[in-house]
């Protein structure tokens, strides 16, 4: 059985946003997700960043000052390393619009749809292959309240805190189905259209 990341590290300010971009410099598969302040306030903005690794989550609170999602642009352009999303599609344009690009892609979401999975969204993967329940009540907050609660703080760490074994897991069911090349084409595609 795998391990996963326990806790979460708040980056609220410019040195710990810098820390936390020196961490995942050695990483070489990322799980990424982002929270937008979309339902409740327009123009939309950015209000969380979510990076995942095997050993970390890193919770980039891009309202707070000096915290700025473009630190992560160097990292996000690498296309040798796999960045993990679910759904990519919006996140990639919230990214584009803050000047991070995406190479590198491995979207989750889209991969279990190419599969022929019946249940398709994070939450439902989740219990199917770790037999971990995600509660998805905070799908539809407003992310821009700060201090942000405990449990909407824990639900935006669990977006990315299994993220990269499922990746995996799903990356190798990909290669057994022999479309995975078919795959990174398509996220690739995704990538250079947000």
């Amino acid at each position: 059985m795998p391990t996963f990341p326990q806790g979460a590290v708040d980056v609220v300010d410019a040195p710990s946003a810098q820390a936390a971009a020196r961490t995942l410099q050695a990483a070489q598969e990322l799980a990424v997700d982002l929270e937008a302040h979309a339902m409740h306030a327009f123009p939309a903005r950015l209000c969380f960043l979510q990076v995942g690794t095997d050993s970390d989550v890193f919770l980039f609170d891009t309202l707070a000052p000096g915290v700025d999602a473009s630190l992560l642009a160097p990292v996000m352009a690498d296309p040798a390393r796999t960045k993990f999303f679910h759904a990519a599609q919006g996140d990639l344009q919230y990214l584009a619009e803050a000047g991070v690009r995406v190479q590198g892609l491995f979207d989750t979401h889209r991969a279990a749809t190419l599969l022929g999975w019946p249940k398709v969204g994070l939450a439902d993967v989740a219990r199917e292959r770790l037999g971990v329940e995600l509660p998805k009540e905070h799908q539809q907050s407003d992310f821009s309240l700060r201090p942000v609660p405990p449990e909407m703080r824990e639900y935006i760490a669990n977006d990315v805190r299994y993220l990269c074994e499922l990746g995996r897991q799903l990356r190798q069911e990909c290669r057994n189905a022999d479309f995975l090349q078919a795959l990174l084409l398509d996220c690739a595609r995704m990538c250079q259209e947000a």
